[in-house]
């Protein structure tokens, strides 16, 4: 550090300077009314921001700028004037006195292009008008660029909101539509985004831009810029906007008053707040909610599992019911009229398909509904919780489940006492039979497993079957009692088939069932057949001359054609409307064997459906042409039938017939 005599030398041949009054220092003279060089203050501009920049209706007039008095005695010759960039602008406007502070207006003129100005004002003195620069200067912002490209994006809407706003939308702290502006090019703090909504017009078009309402009570402020920017309408704006389709979009605004030329693309959205639907109750499932859960029997049902829709507050005919299973919409109904009695509780029933159970074959699945109302879907009702297990044996999901028929399941054999396959002839009739049941599928593989259980269907009747263990790795064969099963069930052909039946974890003593195809068991049973065992009667020939031990039918009796006559009305004959004669007629080379050889060309058949008529005329006749007695023209013939009802058939024997009708010229005599 320098000593003081270091410090003397150093400043001893340096000049004096001249000192300058303070701003706020008064000189100590008074001459010829000139009053001493005095301070002067800082200025203020109204209406414009802390930054200097000019909302836009305070540049739409003359800026006035207030200049507070300075701290010496006012002259009437003291004169005030603006400058602008350094230029003097405007009149020499004088002080008055006791007036404080002094306005003086700026030509808004001045200000028409974009750009930052130095605004300052000069205050001329006494007499003299000696210029004093206040040097007090203030920038002015003139900024007329609208905030946003050309591009602003659209409003962003929770998902929720895009299927329809409705009551339960906007419940307990959401009572506002919420949506997220996205950022703008140029964003700054202070910027606005103004909230617009149309309606559509009576006809249901869209609205033009003109159409649309400003909201600004509720605009959002930048505070942040990039930062997250809402707007919320409150619900009360929007049930004053009644129910229907809504346009929503917005206008970016800065500060200054500067706006986006245009709106930003707007959002459609469906309201329904005012006509709501209300009070949507839980559905019910009746098939799981009696014994606990929906099976495979239930869910495969032809008209599908039945849900009930409750009666909700104001249906409307136009109302749509829109069905949910495990949070899919599955398709809707109409309401349709109120019936002359009003309206039941439950309002409908709908049928769950198995394509939809089957998309959750096991587990908890929700079941609920929603009104779709003027295209607008309302709250949906509470989740009704249904428990789903479609598990059956059979190794694998049924293939085809609108077959009752599980695919993979092999055919039973049914064997008669004297092991004739899926017949019971009237020999075995009497007797038990067997059934056999495969323990391979159709790929494979075994179809049951330890704990289920095997049930044999024989017209109606299960009292057959048992319990399947863990040793059962083999086909089952289980018996058929004739007392028990074939003879309370009718004669003829049978349907038999068998099923699985596994116990569910879930419900009520339920069961996965699984069915296999049926086969056809032919069981004759003789009492209940045509002729009740015995023989049936022989055909006759009604127009035939008899000439021992032959029936003839000549030229003159068969010129016109014949009849053969098939008797009904016998003794067991166990005939009735509906069933069946089939009826056979042929020439052979022999007078006397109907074993012989047949006549080429000479079989004459037909299977005839009785009717009331035959009944009751007890027989039925079939004709024969000439052309066919001439075919046959001189050898003997027979004919043979068949009569079949619901318990089976019976076959007559050979009705001899020698057909005699030769001269020349007039028939061909067959040869072998």
């Amino acid at each position: 550090m320098p000593t003081k005599s270091e410090t003397r030398k150093k400043i001893a041949d340096l000049p004096t300077l001249q000192r300058l009054p303070s701003r706020n220092q008064t000189f100590p003279f008074s001459a010829l009314g000139v009053t001493p060089f005095v301070g002067t203050y800082p200025f203020t501009v109204a209406g414009i921001n802390p930054d200097g920049s000019i909302p836009l209706d305070v540049l739409g007039e003359d800026l006035e700028v207030s200049i507070p008095l300075h701290d010496a005695p006012v002259t009437t010759a003291d004169r005030l004037q603006l400058t602008l960039n350094g230029l003097l602008v405007g009149t020499k406007q004088a002080l008055a006195v006791g007036v404080n502070p002094t306005v003086l207006l700026l030509d808004k003129s001045l200000l028409t292009a974009e750009g930052t100005y130095v605004l300052d004002y000069t205050l001329f003195r006494g007499f003299g008008q000696n210029a004093q620069p206040a040097n007090e200067r203030q920038n002015l912002i003139v900024d007329l660029t609208p905030p946003g490209s050309d591009d602003l994006g659209a409003l962003r809407f929770a998902s929720k909101f895009l299927n329809g706003v409705t009551e339960g939308d906007l419940e307990g702290n959401d009572l506002n539509l919420v949506a997220t502006v996205p950022d703008w090019v140029g964003e700054e703090v202070g910027d606005f985004a103004i909230p617009f909504i149309a309606l559509e017009g009576p006809d249901g078009s869209e609205p033009a831009e003109a159409d649309y309402l400003p909201y600004k009570a509720h605009q959002a402020e930048v505070t942040v810029v990039g930062g997250h920017l809402e707007i919320e309408i409150p619900k009360s704006t929007l049930v004053g906007l009644d129910d229907g389709r809504m346009w929503f979009s917005y206008r970016v605004e800065d500060k200054l008053g500067n706006r986006h030329p245009t709106l930003a693309p707007p959002v459609v959205l469906n309201v329904l707040l005012v006509n709501a639907p209300t009070n949507l109750l839980e559905v019910a499932v009746p098939a799981a909610d009696t014994d606990g859960v929906i099976n495979w029997e239930d869910a495969t049902h032809v008209d599908g599992v039945r849900v009930d829709i409750p009666l909700y507050t104001t249906p409307d005919p136009d109302d749509l019911i829109l069905l949910y299973w495990d949070g899919r919409p599955l398709g809707t109904v109409p309401v349709g009229t109120e019936p002359a009695s009003g309206w039941p509780d439950p309002l409908l029933s709908l049928g769950v398909p198995y394509s939809a159970i089957s998309r959750t074959p096991k587990g908890n699945v929700p079941v609920r509904f929603t009104v779709v109302r003027n295209a607008i879907e309302s709250t949906a009702s509470p989740d009704h919780l249904v428990e789903v297990d479609l598990t059956t044996p059979g190794d694998i999901v049924d293939p085809d489940p609108s077959t009752p028929e599980h695919e993979n399941l092999a055919v039973p054999v049914v064997k008669s006492d004297s092991g004739e396959t899926n017949i019971i002839p009237p020999a075995d009739y009497g007797k038990d039979a067997t059934i056999t049941v495969p323990f391979l599928g159709a790929n494979g593989n075994a179809i049951w497993a330890d704990g289920d259980h095997l049930t044999v269907h024989w017209a109606g009747n299960t009292s057959v079957g048992r319990a399947i263990g863990s040793t059962d790795n083999a086909n089952i064969v289980l018996t058929v009692p004739h007392i028990s099963v074939i003879e309370p069930g009718p004669s003829g052909a049978m349907d038999v088939y068998y099923t699985i039946e596994r116990p569910l974890p879930v419900g009520t003593g339920q069961y996965g069932v699984a069915r296999s195809p049926s086969i056809v068991v032919d069981v004759q049973n003789t009492a209940e057949i045509p002729g009740g065992g015995a023989v049936l009667p022989l055909a006759t020939y009604p127009e035939a001359i008899v000439e021992a031990p032959y029936l003839i039918i000549n030229q003159v009796l068969g010129d016109d054609g014949t009849t053969v006559r098939i008797q009904l009305n016998f003794t067991n004959n166990n005939m009735t409307v509906g069933d069946f004669i089939s009826f056979r007629f042929v020439g052979v080379f022999s007078y006397d064997d109907m074993d012989a050889n047949e006549v080429p060309g000479t079989e004459v058949t037909d299977n005839y459906q009785l009717l009331q008529e035959d009944v009751d005329l007890g027989y039925r006749e079939f004709t024969l042409t000439v052309d066919q007695l001439k075919a046959i023209c001189e050898t003997g013939a027979y004919t043979q039938y068949t009569l079949r009802n619901s318990a089976g058939s019976a076959t007559s024997p050979k009705a001899a017939v020698v057909i005699s009708m030769f001269t020349n010229g007039y028939c061909v005599i067959p040869t072998p």
